[in-house]
């Protein structure tokens, strides 16, 4: 089986021409519920906001978490967590790149962010390699619940953890971070390994 890469972007906004500002990725080389993870995050230190959504960016808190938008009144910026790293979009270009080359991509509305990620690497004369088949943990859960929600819609990712029983951050949905790894939990409850 080939590598599973549980991603997740916050981006400028819905719209087609959309940039990722921030990008999670967690890798797992093989499918076994024993498989070591290795993750990054990244921030994307020149993300051009010219054509973005106000809406977006405070849904994804972009002004409270990016080093580039927050506000320190002159006092150092705190350092950027661990395993965290601000490239520019070139250089996440290729991050992104090598990650995913020839991995399965699961995630939460997944075609969401590879169609975002797909534009960003060709920007930067990249294409992507992941399999065309992507894994959308939301249809998953439909699929072991046997329902989708009362409106006819999909359940988001934090109502198939509730869904599901599974505990989370509030605080952390919609940051790429969190959003990946709640993906990856509502991945391992309903796929087994």
């Amino acid at each position: 089986m080939s590598a599973l890469v549980f991603l997740d972007t916050e981006t400028t906004g819905l719209h087609p021409d959309r940039r990722p500002w921030e990008i999670a990725m967690i890798r797992l080389e093989s499918h076994s519920g024993d498989a070591k993870a290795k993750g990054c995050t990244i921030l994307v230190s020149d993300v051009d906001l010219s054509q973005a959504d106000p809406m977006a960016l405070s849904i994804g808190k972009i002004y409270d978490r990016h080093p580039n938008f927050t506000q320190f009144d002159g006092a150092p910026m705190p350092p950027q967590p661990n395993g965290t790293w601000r490239f520019s979009e070139e250089s996440a270009a290729r991050k992104v790149e090598r990650w995913t080359r020839g991995a399965t991509i699961v995630g939460a509305n997944p075609s969401f962010d590879t169609i975002t990620l797909d534009a960003m690497l060709r920007r930067h004369g990249l294409v992507p390699s992941w399999h065309h088949r992507l894994v959308d943990v939301e249809s998953l859960t439909a699929g072991h619940l046997g329902s989708i929600g009362d409106d006819g819609r999909l359940l988001g990712a934090t109502r198939c953890a509730d869904a599901l029983g599974l505990d989370y951050d509030a605080g952390q949905t919609h940051t790429a971070e969190g959003d990946a790894l709640l993906a990856l939990r509502i991945y391992r409850k309903v796929v087994p390994s």
